[in-house]
């Protein structure tokens, strides 16, 4: 899971740096330029993994089928879409609702990328000993940093703080989401995952769709009290309806 957070984590840093640098156009380029040796490295390095067996459509809801892995994706649901709806603007944010400059936003954000490694390796360890827990730790944070964001994070001392316990909190986000359909629906993941990643994908162009247009109307600080209000129905929905977890990765059959 680094590379999954690496990627999310430092690619809004770097690429606000490039476009500072070099203009928003050499950025694409840059990154289409990079998908080259990806896509050599894809077909030369990596070995040949044969499916357990064949996925047919029926199969990729059952990660809903399940009840706890459903109460999973609820979670995965409501504190993503929150999570991208407010970190999308977190740039503008900074700029025109605390006035920093370019260098003073890049740099906040290679911070919450810093942060976010660190939540990564946090996770593989805290999920491994309670995943329910780690998930409601993760959602607790970044509700804390999206509520508290438009009254501290106008200040440096303060920006840098918050951003820091959000990048820390989403580092450890998709971590605990995938180990939590480990523990709940270990047959069902090669099946289920498929649908799971597509559920990523959809938060991350709704969330981005929703914020900017709620940003458009009523402006950044309504964007972040509303990431609030669902960060906490996911908090809820993982206190109240995934009690019955188990406490432990470890305690899985192999």
């Amino acid at each position: 899971m680094v590379g999954v957070t690496l990627a999310t984590v430092l690619g809004v840093p770097v690429g606000t740096w490039l476009s500072g640098l070099m203009g928003w156009r050499m950025t694409f380029l840059v990154t289409a330029l990079l998908g080259v040796p990806v896509l050599l490295a894809q077909i030369f390095l990596l070995p040949r993994l044969t499916p357990e067996k064949a996925i047919r459509i029926s199969d990729l809801p059952a990660l809903f089928i399940n009840p706890q892995s459903r109460v999973g994706l609820i979670a995965v649901l409501l504190i993503g879409l929150a999570h991208f709806a407010a970190y999308t603007y977190v740039a503008p944010f900074f700029k025109h609702s605390a006035g920093f400059d370019g260098p003073t936003i890049g740099s906040l954000l290679l911070l919450y990328g810093v942060a976010g490694v660190m939540g990564n390796i946090f996770a593989g360890f805290a999920a491994n000993r309670s995943v329910r827990h780690t998930l409601l730790l993760v959602a607790l944070m970044i509700g804390t940093s999206t509520a508290l964001f438009p009254y501290f994070a106008t200040g440096m001392t303060g920006a840098a703080m918050l951003i820091a316990l959000w990048g820390f909190a989403f580092g450890a986000f998709p971590a605990c989401a995938s180990i939590w359909m480990f523990v709940v629906a270990p047959k069902d993941v090669e099946r289920g995952m498929p649908l799971f990643v597509a559920l990523f994908q959809v938060i991350i162009a709704l969330g981005s769709f929703f914020g900017g247009q709620i940003v458009d109307q009523l402006g950044s600080s309504v964007l972040l009290s509303l990431a609030t209000a669902l960060v906490g129905c996911g908090f809820v929905t993982v206190l109240v309806l995934g009690r019955n977890v188990s406490n432990s990765l470890a305690a899985q059959p192999g």
